[in-house]
């Protein structure tokens, strides 16, 4: 579910609606029209990655989506 707020949150900043992966994949082909939009969900994979491994390896507690926000 926090996955799925942060890619509204993209979609309402950007317009670019991802719903799935292959939503994400389509784009990375199309060169430097999808620059922006490549970087930033780019961004929030790693944030969203990097949020998952704290819970799994270092046992933190949820806390709120402002966890994962600042990771992106």
């Amino acid at each position: 579910m926090v996955a799925k707020y942060v890619w509204n949150l993209f979609h309402n900043f950007s317009g670019h609606c991802i719903r799935n992966f292959t939503d994400l994949a389509e784009k990375w082909p199309c060169g430097k029209s999808w620059n922006l939009t490549n970087s930033i969900s780019a961004g929030i994979l790693w944030g969203i990655w990097l949020t998952r491994n704290d819970f799994v390896f270092k046992n933190q507690v949820w806390r709120d989506v402002k966890t994962v926000l600042r990771r992106i």
